[in-house]
């Protein structure tokens, strides 16, 4: 099936977002913060079929930050780890990736899918090049599992 990212808002969201972090909790020790959601954006992967969108995975990025690179959590789910999910939302929420903007207030939100104009049809593009690489990718282990 075909892939999606969803941005959600912590705040606007806050029920939604804490369930992404208890989730998170099952697989990740580390894992702390799942009440204070409403100071970041959480990026949602899902994979499409004709039954709707299943979750892979997410990652959180910090609405304001010291540093460029505020990335939160990332996270895979267990049936969907190995297939290079993770790299996928790695290179979207890196701050030297191209699709990197800066807002009118000053911070940087490099995951930001939600923008306008040019940059909207840029990231399209960019997630459309990213994705083709990723399946290029699947397919080829395929072949090499049908072996």
């Amino acid at each position: 099936g075909e892939l999606a990212f969803f941005e959600v808002d912590g705040e606007k969201q806050k029920m939604y977002c804490q369930c992404l972090c208890l989730l998170a909790k099952l697989f990740l020790d580390h894992k702390t913060l799942f009440f204070d959601v409403r100071h970041f954006w959480f990026y949602i992967l899902t994979q499409q079929d004709d039954q709707g969108d299943h979750l892979v995975g997410f990652f959180s990025k910090e609405k304001a930050s010291a540093f460029d690179y505020n990335l939160a959590c990332i996270m895979t789910l267990p049936p969907w780890q190995d297939r290079g999910y993770g790299r996928l939302m790695i290179q979207l929420c890196t701050p030297t990736a191209p699709h990197t903007f800066s807002h009118s207030t000053g911070e940087r939100f490099p995951c930001r899918m939600v923008v306008g104009g040019a940059a909207n049809r840029f990231n399209r593009w960019h997630l459309q090049e990213i994705l083709l690489e990723v399946r290029e990718i699947l397919q080829s282990r395929a072949q090499g599992w049908a072996r």
